[in-house]
């Protein structure tokens, strides 16, 4: 609750991330209340009144995400919304010849994308959301502890870079308009 509240002011790509493993821990706890508590709640080092403000915040996610029927997976409507932004804000700074370093990063990555894209199929909706799912997964390897080939390595790099730069960008066009045209 606390940590996506901080990280969707300073960094969406992070937010949206973060999101995506709150999603993959509530199907982890089989949307129990019981679970959730026991295993992600009650985990805080916070008084018990903030436990239940925190244990309301993963319900209401977990409530979400069965309306939606994402049980199995795929990703809430207001996460994918998210993407849907940041990738319009994408399209439009790399039409834009105001931010080089951005575009220059982005014409580095872009056939890889593609090729990432060509593997995941229907999956593949648009570039911003190719590069969270790759992301994503190098996490979960991570998190499994097993080996990320060198290759792999390299493009979560390029990956990162080029979202870590759209997020800088689109968190300034929140606070102040960017000059895009």
């Amino acid at each position: 609750m606390y940590i996506a509240e901080k990280k969707k002011k300073e960094n969406i790509a992070e937010y949206i991330l973060y999101l995506f493993q709150i999603e993959d821990l509530i199907r982890s706890q089989k949307f129990s209340e019981d679970n959730i508590r026991k295993n992600i709640v009650n985990q805080y080092p916070v008084e018990d009144l903030e436990k239940e403000k925190i244990l309301h915040w993963y319900l209401n996610f977990a409530e979400m995400m069965k309306r939606e029927h994402i049980e199995e997976s795929g990703h809430m409507q207001f996460v994918t919304n998210q993407m849907n932004d940041l990738f319009e804000f994408h399209t439009l700074i790399v039409k834009s010849n105001k931010y080089p370093e951005y575009h220059k990063t982005y014409m580095d990555i872009q056939s890889i994308l593609v090729e990432i894209a060509s593997k995941m199929g229907d999956q593949a909706i648009n570039e911003i959301q190719v590069c969270f799912s790759f992301l994503y997964g190098v996490v979960l390897l991570k998190l499994q502890k097993k080996e990320i080939s060198e290759d792999t390595y390299n493009v979560s790099k390029q990956v990162s870079s080029l979202l870590g730069k759209i997020s800088l960008l689109y968190n300034k066009n929140q606070e102040e308009e960017l000059d895009i045209y």
